[in-house]
Parts: structure tokens; sequence; C-alpha cells
């Protein structure tokens, strides 16, 4: 697996690239052991829901269910997925991105893609979902612990409150930690649509330490599968306080 190294220089780093392609990328694309497009065809059925006034769509960055203890992990590293799953209050299915590429997956989710090459859907935009929110009588708003270029490919006029870690001071100042008040802060009595894009899980994996300056650190690899975990720990906290929150403004 290519990682960029610090330091190498620009042109190692593209080199060391290509290298990896020529001969590990291609080699497995022709034995099979490469990653597989995955179309999920089941639908999920969700009827009788009550009208809500508050919707929030929470994108993880980088989690994965094999390291999730509300998925069957060993280690706790979800406490309040696993409690939530327990009391069968929520829907737990695997899911799978539509690219490797940030900008290319929230393309896909933001405009309910399949794939984010479809060129027709692109220029459309018709399941745009702050589009769709908007006319259902929603304020949108878009808070993200990630650079604002990452939804060039998104139609965001719909999008009534625009903040992320290159527009908003406080944002770029203590990350998830803002959005958290940005979402407390919303005026309670109105239709509000939220989505909400993390940072915690990106490597460096040591970025939990900004949130949760608490958790020990029993290595010194910030990309340590220990700090991997921590930052999935800090993922489900940070659920939680999104849950509460929500739960104030419902």
């Amino acid at each position: 697996k290519f990682k960029p190294r610090k330091d190498l220089s620009v042109f190692e780093n593209t080199f060391r690239a290509y290298q990896g392609f020529l001969f590990h990328g291609i080699p497995a694309y022709f034995s099979g052991d490469s990653v597989k497009y995955v179309e999920r065809t089941e639908s999920l059925s969700l009827t009788g829901l009550p009208v809500r006034d508050v919707v929030v769509l929470v994108i993880g960055e980088s989690v994965s269910s094999f390291r999730m203890s509300a998925f069957g992990y060993e280690r706790d590293t979800t406490p309040f997925l696993s409690r939530v799953r327990q009391e069968g209050k929520g829907v737990f299915l695997d899911g799978y991105a539509s690219a490797t590429s940030t900008v290319s997956a929230m393309t896909a989710l933001l405009l309910g893609l399949n794939d984010p090459r479809d060129i027709n859907a692109l220029r459309g935009q018709e399941a745009n979902l702050f589009r769709l929110a908007r006319k259902s009588g929603f304020q949108t708003h878009y808070f993200s612990a990630q650079r604002s270029n990452v939804v060039d490919r998104v139609d965001m006029s719909d999008v009534d409150d625009f903040h992320s870690i290159d527009t908003s001071e406080d944002i770029a100042r203590d990350g998830e930690l803002a959005i958290l008040k940005r979402l407390q802060g919303l005026e309670a009595g109105f239709r509000h649509f939220v989505v909400i894009q993390m940072r915690i899980g990106h490597a460096p994996y040591d970025y939990y330490k900004k949130i949760l300056p608490d958790i020990p650190d029993t290595t010194r690899d910030p990309n340590s599968i220990d700090n991997y975990e921590n930052s999935i720990w800090g993922t489900d906290w940070l659920l939680e306080q999104i849950m509460v929150a929500v739960s104030s403004l419902s």
C-alpha cells in the first residue's frame, strides 16, 4: 500500500506511487485481488416514520465497520452506537463508499448517485439533497471539518448556511467541537436539514486529540492501529453529542 512520506520530495513520492501502481495495482487487478466495484440492489423501506423538523446527515471519515464494536469488533470502540443497537433504536447496515476520493464520494452521496461518473446526473442534480430539503421547507446547513473544495461538483446554491474549515475560523481552530456549537445554536421551532462532514478518522489518526485530548496515546506513531481505533471512539462520542443536540432542537 502506498502512503506519501513527509521526508521525501514530491518527485520521489510521485515515483513511488507509479511504482506501486505498476508492480502492485496492475498485477492485483489481473489476479482478481483488487477492490471490486460493489453495487447494492436491495432497498431499505422505512415506513410509518414520524415527520421530523430536524434532519441531520453525518458523514464520517474513513470509518470501517471492521473496527466498530457495534458491528462485533472485540474492542469497545463504539460504546454509544453499541448501546443504540442493543436497544433496537437504529438500523445498522454495512455501507460502501462510491469512491476512494473524498470529492467523488461526497458528490455521489449528496447527489444520490450510485456512480459519481454519471455525467447526466451531475449536470441535472435532480436528487441534490439540499435542493430537495429546501423544496420541503427546511433551512439548509452544511458544516464541514474539511475543506470546501470537496463539494466543488455539487451545486450548493440551495445551502442557506455554509461553514467549512477554510471558511470559518472557529472550525479551523476547534474542528468538530465548533460544529457542535453551531448545531446547538440553531433556532428551535424551525425545520432544519443539516449535513455534517467530519475530519476525525482521517490520517494522521491522532487528530482525535484535538477533540478528546484526554484519551491516552499508547504509541508514538500517529498512524498506528491504536490511534485509528481511538479516532473511531472519538467519532462515536461526537455522534452521541450530535444526538443530544438534535433532541434539544426537536
